[in-house]
């Protein structure tokens, strides 16, 4: 497994045990848009148009290009979506409007401004 990739997993893991506000999904359920994100620090058009829509019981998202549905779970301030690959978000700004996810990816560090749509 890439090096990289091992020490986010725990970066994600330890960050999710140390906090102590609990992410609920009152904060998160609906509708979110992408306004702003940024690849490796670097603010990036790639996601323009891209959402994500979080139901009780799955997540539907646009954001790798065609839309997926996936089964995802949250605990503490870390969201897992589980299909069609694992991949954890880190929120580290949530506000009744606003969230901000922290993501890798392929290698790649992701960050994503989402607001209520």
């Amino acid at each position: 497994m890439n090096r990289s990739l091992i020490l986010f997993t725990i970066m994600i893991m330890c960050e999710a045990c140390n906090e102590t506000k609990q992410l609920q999904y009152e904060k998160i359920a609906g509708m979110w848009a992408v306004r702003e994100a940024w690849r490796n620090d670097n603010e990036t058009q790639t996601f323009e148009g891209a959402y994500f829509d979080f139901q009780t019981d799955k997540l539907v998202t646009n954001y790798q290009g065609d839309i997926i549905e996936s089964n995802y779970s949250q605990q503490a301030d870390t969201i897992f979506q589980m299909d069609p690959e694992p991949i954890f978000f880190i929120v580290t700004r949530n506000h009744y409007d606003t969230i901000y996810l922290n993501t890798h990816l392929h290698g790649t560090n992701f960050k994503f401004l989402l607001t209520k749509s």
